[in-house]
């Protein structure tokens, strides 16, 4: 790689093999590996939004995997109408 002209520009690229390197100043140099992540852990690749299930586990299986958005765990459905008996009829999951 050739040397940089400015002193405060480093130049690098992310890919199977991440590296960055540079000229930091008019003598020392940079040379450094970079992570995909802290636990260079593979990336997890099932669903990021579930739907809440009633007397149902759900497991994501997070465990050692790196997360590229939130999981978003949606609320149990949930409806609510009149009866004809005057009182009201709840759909809980339904």
């Amino acid at each position: 790689m050739e040397a940089l002209t400015k002193p405060s520009q480093l130049q690098g690229s992310l890919s199977e093999t991440p590296s960055l390197t540079g000229i930091l100043s008019t003598q020392p140099t940079l040379s450094a590996v970079l992570l995909r992540n802290n636990y260079d852990a593979d990336e997890y690749e099932d669903e990021y939004e579930v739907v809440s299930k009633v007397n149902e586990d759900e497991i994501l299986n997070t465990a050692k995997k790196y997360l590229r958005n939130d999981i978003v765990v949606k609320a149990i459905p949930y409806a609510e109408v009149s009866n004809l008996s005057g009182g009201r009829t709840v759909t809980i999951g339904g």
